[in-house]
């Protein structure tokens, strides 16, 4: 996909991650425990699959949700 990740300590406190199509990067905030940067993770790639881009409304991001979940469960069973 072509996508950067990065760590940022300059999200708001309620804010865990954001994706921009334009700078084709996911931000993800620094102080989240390593599980939820993984989902968090997730979310912004499915937000990139699904071509959106700066806020969502609350039906774009259940969908971005329900992908990540899916995306997140292939992963798993490929590991295990």
């Amino acid at each position: 996909m072509g996508l950067r990740v990065e760590l940022t300590a300059n999200f708001p406190p309620r804010r865990l991650g954001g994706y921009s199509r334009r700078y084709r990067t996911i931000w993800i905030a620094d102080r989240l425990p390593t599980a939820t940067r993984v989902t968090t993770l997730a979310h912004e790639i499915a937000h990139a699959l699904l071509g959106h881009d700066g806020h969502q409304p609350p039906a774009e991001e259940q969908r971005a949700d329900e992908l990540a979940r899916r995306l997140l469960d292939d992963a798993s069973k490929k590991i295990l």
